[in-house]
């Protein structure tokens, strides 16, 4: 039993000595969507302090533009 303490002990410590980082936020060229196309995006990575300890935290926004041609031929013109 004392053996699997300082196990877990050893393993906590090296977590805790780990650098925790994101890759950048990148959209595939062949990402398409039938309503929508992708105006611009940006992200946001805070460090978040909680009572087991501090995490990183990321935080990606999109920001989507309406294909009206798409509203037209859908919707609209089916019911008129």
């Amino acid at each position: 039993m004392n053996s699997l303490k300082r196990s877990t002990l050893k393993n906590i410590k090296t977590i805790k000595k780990t650098r925790n980082y994101f890759l950048p936020v990148t959209i595939e060229d062949d990402v398409h969507l039938a309503n929508f196309s992708i105006g611009g995006f940006y992200q946001i990575e805070r460090t978040i302090s909680l009572s087991n300890g501090n995490y990183l935290r990321l935080t990606a926004y999109f920001t989507f533009k309406r294909n009206l041609g798409f509203y037209l031929i859908q919707i609209y013109f089916p019911s008129s």
